[in-house]
């Protein structure tokens, strides 16, 4: 596929191979890279990340057909993103519950339900067990 842009009088022609090519930066895509959206085109990770994150309508679109481009998957050790990872709203709702075992009570010898703030502990056991 060829894209023709005008400039004035004169006439550039650009070479697109959607096939090998990211459609935003027009650089070689390689497999460890490559996303591929749910209307089928392909992208590189970090392109395509930043196409949904500056999308003013928070919609996940393909920026190349303006279909639907579905959630992108969260590789290892990347952050997750607002309106371009489902694992970004997942996080959030996770509470994680202060790691203090009971040691007195009607709950004695299980954990603490509270919800942990720093350290793993909640804000009554931070203070006993790391001060």
């Amino acid at each position: 596929m060829s894209i023709a842009i005008k400039f004035d009088d004169s006439q550039l022609e650009i070479d697109v191979d959607e096939e090998n090519e990211c459609l935003v930066c027009y650089d070689e895509l390689t497999d460890e890279n490559t996303i591929e959206l749910a209307c089928g085109h392909k992208f590189h990770y970090d392109c395509i990340v930043d196409s949904y994150r500056m999308s003013t309508n928070h919609k996940q679109q393909c920026p190349y057909c303006r279909k639907n481009g579905g959630w992108l998957k969260l590789p290892f050790n990347k952050k997750a993103y607002r309106y371009v990872h489902k694992e970004f709203y997942k996080q959030k709702s996770i509470k994680t519950r202060c790691i203090a075992i009971l040691k007195s009570g009607a709950n004695k010898g299980n954990q603490c339900k509270c919800q942990a703030k720093t350290n793993g502990y909640c804000g009554r056991h931070y203070k006993i067990y790391c001060n």
